[in-house]
């Protein structure tokens, strides 16, 4: 019988991981800019704001696969860890299998709920297109999203492996091919109906890529559906469904707030939320980059290797906070010159708002994210369900009133509430499970980011008014502000290299 390939928790794995999820996020960084500019031009901020809240159905939806990728991910790597290679196979097939299931109901949702999803989000309509062709394209909204749930349950295994490298690689070859198809369909005459082929056109590429680095990883796994006893479904089903939890507490914290501006703001106000969110959303995929192995790291070494693991969660941990304060701060003072120089006149002041003000929000979010992993890589995900429960209710309270009150600002006033009251129970029932072995994320990289912000904002960085310009104040950001964010968080070049090398 074919065996996997032996990867797993190595350095060399890591790297791989890291450098190849940072290219790709780089990657996708380089079709936005291309994207959005083009589409606001040519289908202009009202359309793009109703692709963007039709995008958040798509997200809403994508919670069917009820946390079992992530237990997948997890499986995969526990079996790893204990050299079982059967193991690694019958978890991914196992996972699929029940994802296919879910896969067919939100085809049945999509199907019988378009019109009922298209009233509550544009009671008003959109311009241009008829309630009826509004439906359809909600209807291949969901489609596209359940074959996205299925394969995605299947390429797992390549996160569960430490190699998320090759699924890296996947997106780095496919968002170009997206973007192309979207321009591409855009210039026929397509409409809002450029973005779902420009969607297929992306996936269909990304599963050619990771069909190739499967086959050669792991030889013995072949997309197969299989019969799930009810033990087995079972504990997908409680382990992933805490684990879905954790994860509706991201989609209140932006999905649904597009929901909700579309029907009491408007579709425009929509386009402006998307803008500033997703440059900090990106920026928060770049911070996470070096916390991510973390969750396969726990699977693979809480029973063997204890010491180990607690000296790569805490640096892990260190190096994560360096890089979210450092990114995190360059978006919050680079912004209003970016999106000018990004958008020109299709620049909007509201989509500033939302960047800057969503920073804080997602700074919160990643201070504890080394816990969130942890505690998913101990199979304890009851606890990021009860930090995520805690974040939805006083998120999801705190956005509505709020938008009420205050229009635009208030759903992004209210992730930031709901963010810190999220973190807080996070950590405190952390600190109760591990004991003796917890280890507090670090705090002083934040403050120091926040302090080097208020500094640069102060000597005018933020209003550079050219492109050479805002790259050499940005080079500046990262040799100046990089080391001073490391050094408050007690790191050094040989702690890096330390840990890239060890």
């Amino acid at each position: 019988m074919s065996q996997t390939v032996a990867v797993g928790t190595t350095p060399r794995a890591i790297r791989l991981s890291v450098g190849g999820t940072t290219i790709a996020t780089l990657l996708g960084y380089a079709c936005n800019l291309v994207l959005v500019p083009a589409l606001l031009r040519d289908i202009g901020p009202g359309l793009y704001g109703t692709w963007a809240t039709i995008a958040s159905l798509l997200a809403v939806g994508g919670l069917a696969d009820a946390g079992v990728r992530t237990e997948i991910v997890r499986r995969v790597g526990a079996a790893r860890g204990a050299a079982d290679d059967a193991g690694v196979v019958a978890a991914v097939n196992r996972g699929v299998s029940l994802l296919a299931v879910f896969a067919l109901g939100l085809v049945v949702v999509g199907a019988v709920g378009a019109p009922a999803m298209r009233a509550f989000a544009f009671p008003t309509g959109v311009a241009g297109y008829s309630g009826a062709a509004l439906d359809w394209l909600i209807r291949g909204t969901f489609l596209l999203l359940a074959v996205e749930l299925v394969v995605n349950g299947h390429f797992a295994v390549l996160r569960g492996l430490q190699r998320g490298d090759a699924e890296a690689l996947a997106i780095a070859l496919s968002a170009p091919v997206g973007v192309v198809a979207t321009l591409g369909g855009v210039v026929a005459g397509w409409g809002l109906w450029a973005l779902l082929v420009g969607g297929v056109a992306q996936l269909a590429v990304q599963v050619g890529v990771q069909t190739i680095a499967t086959t050669r990883l792991v030889p013995a796994l072949r997309f197969r559906l299989v019969r799930i006893d009810r033990a087995t479904a079972r504990g997908f089903a409680v382990l992933g469904g805490l684990a879905l939890i954790a994860q509706i507490g991201d989609v209140v914290d932006t999905q649904w707030d597009k929901v909700v501006l579309a029907r009491y703001v408007g579709t425009a106000a929509v386009a402006s939320f998307q803008i500033g969110t997703t440059l900090v959303l990106q920026a928060k995929v770049l911070a996470l980059i070096p916390i991510a192995p973390m969750l396969v790291a726990v699977a693979e070494l809480r029973h063997v290797e204890r010491e180990r693991l607690d000296e790569l969660c805490r640096q892990l941990g260190q190096v994560g906070a360096v890089a979210g304060a450092t990114v995190l701060g360059a978006v919050f003072v680079f912004a209003p010159a970016f999106i000018h120089l990004w958008l020109g006149s299709n620049a909007s002041a509201s989509a500033i708002d939302a960047c800057r003000i969503f920073v804080i929000a997602v700074a919160i979010n990643l201070w504890c994210a080394p816990l969130a992993f942890r505690a998913l890589g101990h199979a304890w995900p009851g606890v990021t369900a009860v930090s995520a429960g805690v974040n939805m209710a006083v998120n999801g309270v705190a956005s509505l009133a709020l938008t009420f009150h205050l229009g635009f600002r208030g759903p992004l006033i209210g992730s930031i509430v709901g963010n810190v009251a999220g973190a807080a129970a996070l950590a405190i029932v952390m600190r109760r499970r591990l004991g003796a072995e917890w280890q507090r994320p670090p705090m002083l990289p934040y403050a120091a980011g926040a302090l080097m912000a208020a500094l640069a904002i102060g000597l005018g960085a933020d209003g550079v008014a050219s492109w050479p310009a805002l790259v050499g104040f940005g080079a500046l950001w990262a040799a100046v502000a990089g080391p001073v964010i490391a050094l408050s968080a007690g790191m050094r070049r040989r702690d890096v290299t330390a840990l890239v090398h060890s």
